[in-house]
C-alpha cells in the first residue's frame, strides 16, 4: 500500500468524526497532499529521461520558484 493510499485513508477515517478544520484533519490532509505529489513525482521519474546535470537543475528551478512563492 502506497504512503498516498495510507494517507487518504487516515483522512477519511478522521474526516468520519472531526469537523473539516480540525487541526488534526488539516494536518492529515496536508500530508497525503505531500504523498501524492512524491508519488506522482516518483512515477513521472520512472517512466521519464535520465536525469541529467541539467535537467536537475531545471526541476531544482521549478521547485526553488514554487517554495519562494509558498513563502512570500
Amino acid at each position: 500500500m502506497s504512503a498516498f493510499t495510507r494517507a487518504r485513508a487516515r483522512v477519511a477515517l478522521l474526516s468520519q468524526s472531526l469537523p473539516p478544520d480540525d487541526p488534526v484533519v488539516v494536518e492529515a490532509r496536508r500530508l497525503m497532499r505531500e504523498a501524492f505529489v512524491v508519488e506522482k513525482i516518483s512515477a513521472v521519474l520512472g517512466d521519464g529521461p535520465t536525469l541529467t546535470p541539467e535537467l536537475r537543475s531545471q526541476i531544482d528551478e521549478v521547485l526553488s520558484s514554487r517554495e519562494k512563492q509558498v513563502l512570500a
